[in-house]
């Protein structure tokens, strides 16, 4: 369906004709669009007002075209009379909004008269309709305007133009001469020496005309000639910041498409991404078992005095065959029963199973653990990647370096122990598990979706065999002050840890798309669909959305291929872009 532009075209086109089947027509046509949609714009309405006839539409395109008044330019002109003499004329426009055309002074010579209305059609552009051209010449050097003749005073009428659509005056001391083509081309005119003479005896400083009138001509003192080849370069260097067709040449109404492009950077939506990023996970990667590692609950109640218990839980898991065994609790400062505690690791260690003590992490250090357990078992870092904003954990460091060295996640350690590895390698963005390897994003692993790990009962060692050639954390499960949001539910800290060894067991681990790409990806698909949005028009913008219903398919597959994208500033990007187009 035709836009508001082309439907004023067509009902300025149909009266000028005087064909007033074709009146009716193109201006039932505009109504109707009317009907279904009203322009933002004013200066569109204000253009529709002079056209319609129906009383209602009258009301509330007066409403939105209220407050547009009309724009006036001037610019000086220079011409040469019929016996040879130069002469300075003032070139005055005023622009009516809501209406089209070009009146000219009636005792201007034809020649001149054409000159302006081409003058007007390059200035205007795509905006001639929705602009009615008023202007006259004033000038005591000429008895009459009837002198003037040929197009001499295209450039300077094209100059007025422009500097009342973009209420901006041409700067003092300007004069121009020479003519204006369709295509903006500037061309020469004849008189141009006694047109110089007289923009030196009138006082002026700069003289612009067509560049191959400059060359070989003879410059008076104190005055500056300009050779332009196009009517846009002679308004970038009059107007740097340039003004096309009445609007800046950058229109603020686009770093809206920097939105989305903020969102992802800052994060600021993180919040929302665990509500869709979790049911697709769910829905596209399904949900893996916790078949590798179960949780040995820790009672909460006199904590400290629990570990007096360690040795005999660990030497009961020794007993059930467990392979190896991690605890994600701290153990920093020194206990009587961690002399004891130390043997049983030692035992452990001696019978094949290895035992994973984390350390905590913290202002670039890792605290030293207690006196009798710094030389037993393998240590292990226990930070989880917790976003700042709303406290959602979506991954964790694999590794972590710090000032003394570096130490691998729990999950990490915890897996090699369970497969006997040797020790885990990463090369490049690889992490590798004696046969399994997982791709990562700047050392870091994103969680798929995984089942709520086993749980043994501390009070019974005697169901420990159920953990027979599996692996083992000890942590706590306890009230929800301890509870995270994870794509897999709300989840204990331990039990992030297991589904992290889980999901690296599975070679299943996820990784973010790199900060750049998608940053990239966002403010393109917010380009796109606003340049797609425009072209389709006012009745079909809405199918836009479809470019961004394919990226959330094309990002779908990427999820399906372990590669992880924000969705959120996605969905934002398509909104922005759809708007936007109604409004640039």
């Amino acid at each position: 369906m035709p836009d508001f532009p082309e439907l004023i075209r067509d009902a300025n086109a149909a009266k000028a004709s005087g064909d007033q089947d074709r009146v009716d027509s193109s201006l039932g046509a505009l109504q109707l669009h009317l009907k279904h949609e009203l322009p933002k714009d004013p200066l569109v309405a204000a253009s529709c007002l002079a056209l319609v006839t129906q009383v209602d539409l009258i009301a509330e395109l007066e409403a939105i075209s209220k407050g547009l008044e009309s724009r006036q330019g001037l610019s000086k002109a220079l011409v040469v009379s019929p016996d040879g003499r130069g002469a300075l004329l003032e070139i005055v426009v005023d622009l009516a909004p809501g209406s089209s055309g070009v009146w000219c002074p009636h005792d201007l010579g034809r020649d001149a008269q054409l000159a302006a209305q081409i003058a007007a059609a390059v200035a205007l552009g795509a905006d001639l309709e929705r602009w009615g051209v008023r202007w006259q010449v004033r000038g005591p050097a000429l008895a009459s305007a009837s002198r003037v003749r040929g197009s001499s005073l295209g450039l300077a009428m094209a100059m007025a133009i422009r500097a009342a659509v973009g209420q901006r005056p041409v700067p003092e001391g300007w004069a121009f001469t020479g003519g204006v083509d369709l295509d903006g081309r500037i061309v020469e005119v004849a008189g141009v020496p006694a047109k110089v003479r007289a923009a030196a005896e009138g006082g002026i400083e700069q003289v612009g005309l067509s560049l191959n009138d400059k060359a070989g001509l003879r410059i008076p003192d104190g005055l500056t000639i300009h050779g332009y080849s196009y009517f846009e370069a002679a308004c970038q260097e009059l107007w740097p910041v340039g003004v096309i067709r009445g609007k800046s040449r950058i229109s603020w109404k686009w770093v809206w498409l920097l939105l989305p492009v903020v969102i992802s950077w800052t994060a600021l939506l993180d919040g929302l991404e665990i509500y869709l990023q979790g049911p697709l996970m769910r829905h596209v990667l399904g949900e893996l078992p916790a078949d590798n590692v179960m949780v040995l609950d820790v009672p909460t109640k006199d904590i400290e005095e629990r570990r007096w218990d360690y040795p005999d839980r660990i030497d009961a898991l020794v007993a059930a065959g467990v392979t190896t065994i991690g605890f994600d609790l701290l153990f920093i400062e020194d206990h009587p029963a961690d002399t004891e505690f130390a043997d049983a690791v030692r035992r452990a260690e001696k019978a094949g199973v290895k035992v994973v003590l984390p350390k905590r992490f913290e202002d670039e250090h890792f605290l030293p653990s207690a006196t009798e357990l710094v030389d037993v078992g393998q240590s292990a870092m226990v930070l989880l990647n917790q976003e700042m904003l709303f406290g959602t954990v979506r991954g964790l460091y694999v590794q972590k370096r710090a000032v003394e060295g570096s130490e691998w996640a729990l999950s990490v350690e915890l897996l090699a122990g369970h497969l006997g590895a040797p020790r885990p390698e990463l090369k490049g963005d690889t992490l590798s598990v004696k046969v399994l390897r997982n791709r990562l994003h700047r050392e870091q692993m994103l969680l798929p979706p995984v089942s709520r790990p086993q749980r043994l009962d501390w009070d019974t060692p005697e169901g420990f065999v159920a953990a027979k050639d599996k692996a083992v954390l000890l942590g706590v499960v306890d009230g929800y002050a301890d509870v995270l949001r994870t794509p897999s539910g709300n989840r204990y800290g331990v039990e992030i840890h297991a589904a992290a060894t889980e999901a690296l067991a599975r070679q299943r681990g996820l990784r973010r798309a790199s900060p750049l790409t998608e940053l990239l990806l966002i403010f393109v698909l917010g380009l796109l669909t606003t340049l797609g949005a425009r072209r389709l028009g006012s009745r079909r913008r809405y199918w836009a959305y479809g470019l961004g219903f394919g990226c959330v398919g094309v990002l779908l597959l990427a999820l399906k291929a372990g590669l992880v994208f924000a969705l959120s500033p996605v969905v934002i990007a398509s909104i922005l872009g759809v708007e936007l187009s109604r409004r640039v």
